[in-house]
């Protein structure tokens, strides 16, 4: 129980955006669902007539229902539109006002992707680490790790800015050609996978998934 309430009180708000965004996606299928039983409420073509008999619609009351069937879908439609824009702009000022550091669990987020140089074609690794705990954190020289199956081989980036140190709220982020490890390695070419980890000088460790190399979504500058 104690756990419960201590995880509760650190991803409180996180919990809550949650459900309100769950909330939201339940109101929008609702809208959707609510026109499209009134749809099924007045077939086109027929209309029910008070002894039930069915008889066929004149030109002007088939138009007439197209029209309204018309101004109806438009509605839905704009509704969404207008609830999918104001979400969008929400979010946008929440992450340029820092709201959304609050909201996620207050935890090191560490995360490596791969993307490939529109100048050069090379083949790069972003590695971002956000401290979103409450207090600072010093990380030591992040490592690049390269798998083929069960083996892993391990390398260390050194550079002048680690050991670093994040304030609370802050965040770093590499760009490195990783493309040059199977070039200058011997038998690093059978290593298809590649991720990287980060450790801190009190010996906590966070680590990426391993990305096959082919897996390159964005393109850098």
């Amino acid at each position: 129980m104690s756990r419960a309430m201590e995880f509760w009180h650190k991803n409180r708000n996180f919990v809550l955006v949650l459900f309100a965004g769950l909330f939201l996606l339940v109101l929008c299928n609702r809208v959707l669902t609510t026109d499209t039983d009134s749809e099924k409420k007045e077939p086109a073509g027929t209309v029910v007539t008070e002894d039930s008999q069915y008889r066929p619609l004149s030109l002007e009351e088939i138009e007439k229902y197209k029209e309204t069937k018309s101004r109806s879908d438009d509605s839905s439609f704009i509704r969404i539109l207008v609830l999918a824009m104001a979400l969008i702009l929400f979010v946008k000022f929440g992450f340029k006002k820092g709201w959304f550091a609050y909201l996620m669990p207050q935890v090191v987020h560490f995360k490596a992707s791969l993307r490939r140089s529109r100048k050069t074609g090379r083949l790069l690794m972003r590695i971002s680490f956000f401290n979103n705990t409450p207090q600072s954190k010093t990380f030591n020289a992040p490592h690049v790790f390269f798998k083929k199956g069960a083996k892993i081989r391990n390398f260390v980036l050194r550079n002048e800015y680690f050991p670093l140190t994040l304030p609370s709220g802050s965040s770093h982020i590499m760009l490195i050609d990783v493309e040059q490890f199977w070039d200058k390695v011997a038998g690093l070419e059978h290593y298809k996978r590649v991720g990287a980890s980060i450790e801190t000088t009190t010996g906590e460790r966070f680590r990426s998934l391993s990305l096959p190399r082919w897996l390159v979504i964005f393109k850098a500058e």
